[in-house]
């Protein structure tokens, strides 16, 4: 008798062990995946993107130090820099042609002799690898084809109120 309770206590131990793994297995399998930025792994890849017009004028401590400057411009425009913190807060748009105005910048002032064609190019290979790993987000359009087109507007992340910033 004492070797049949013990037997059904380990059946009852084995069979919620495995309903618990399993649903956080599943739990698991159906969160999307994190994007994981690698510094030399990015400088890697942006560089092997380059134009050979571009890499033959560039060094690798330039996109590396290019790369670093974009992802301090992005941490200043409030963009996460930790993937645990990704979707707590609000909505962040960079521009363009801002990011590309503060890498020229900030190239300048560290001495580096780029041209606009070289961070344009960096700028360009480094949103592929973005893109590659999974850490951009949907294209925001304009305002004007927002009022324009039958589509309602790009939803908030959950937790975002309308009048929450700009």
């Amino acid at each position: 008798m004492v070797v049949v309770a013990v037997l059904l206590g380990i059946a009852v131990v084995v069979v919620v062990a495995l309903v618990a793994v399993g649903r956080e297995a599943f739990t698991l399998g159906a969160q999307p995946r994190q994007a994981l930025f690698d510094v030399d792994e990015a400088v890697d890849f942006v560089a092997d993107q380059l134009p050979f017009e571009v890499s033959a004028r560039i060094s690798y401590d330039d996109v590396r130090a290019l790369v670093r400057f974009h992802l301090e411009h992005l941490a200043a425009t409030g963009a996460p820099a930790e993937r645990w913190n990704a979707g707590t807060g609000r909505l962040v748009i960079v521009d363009d042609e801002e990011g590309a105005e503060v890498l020229m910048t900030r190239a300048i002032a560290a001495g580096l002799d780029l041209r606009p064609d070289d961070v344009a190019a960096v700028l360009a290979a480094e949103l592929a690898y973005f893109e590659a790993i999974g850490a951009v987000g949907p294209v925001v359009p304009e305002p004007l084809e927002l009022l324009e087109g039958d589509a309602p507007p790009p939803a908030l992340p959950p937790g975002e109120d309308e009048g929450g910033g700009s």
